[in-house]
């Protein structure tokens, strides 16, 4: 999860753990891309906005960096939320 309010990813951190989901947590996208070059993560859920760089920037890393990661089989989603709604790409 990448989301930089704390309140927010706190309860989002809750709900995901009740559910017996591993989850980690990054406040920006900086240290997000630093976690996501250390371990695959089958989901990633963040922030539109998020401080260093936009979702839609991350995104774009994220993806790149998943390309290397799904050719070795890992699959992962990424779930860019903001006030007005979300977007899912597979």
């Amino acid at each position: 999860m990448i989301e930089d309010e704390k309140e927010l990813s706190d309860l989002v951190i809750d709900f995901l753990t009740a559910g017996n989901y591993l989850v980690d947590h990054a406040a920006d996208g900086q240290e997000a891309l630093s976690r996501l070059k250390m371990f695959p993560y089958d989901l990633v859920i963040m922030d539109w906005n998020i401080p260093g760089m936009t979702g839609p920037v991350v995104r774009t890393y994220i993806q790149r960096l998943r390309s290397k990661i799904d050719r070795e089989g890992q699959k992962s989603m990424i779930a860019i939320v903001h006030g007005f709604g979300y977007r899912i790409d597979p």
